[in-house]
């Protein structure tokens, strides 16, 4: 199942996004802080991309 987890770079998110991905789930990661997502992407085997929201 896909999941969109906002605030991916906070404690919270990350947890998620760890417990999540361990349970199967593909998830989407959102945050302001690119370095954060680079390396939470990295951690869980996941490919990186950014983007501008307007």
């Amino acid at each position: 199942m896909k999941k969109v987890i906002l605030g991916a770079t906070g404690s919270i998110g990350s947890s998620l996004a760890k417990k999540l991905v361990e349970s199967g789930n593909q998830v989407h990661l959102v945050g302001r802080e690119e370095a954060s997502l680079s390396s939470l992407a990295s951690e869980l085997n996941s490919t990186f991309t950014t983007c501008n929201v307007l």
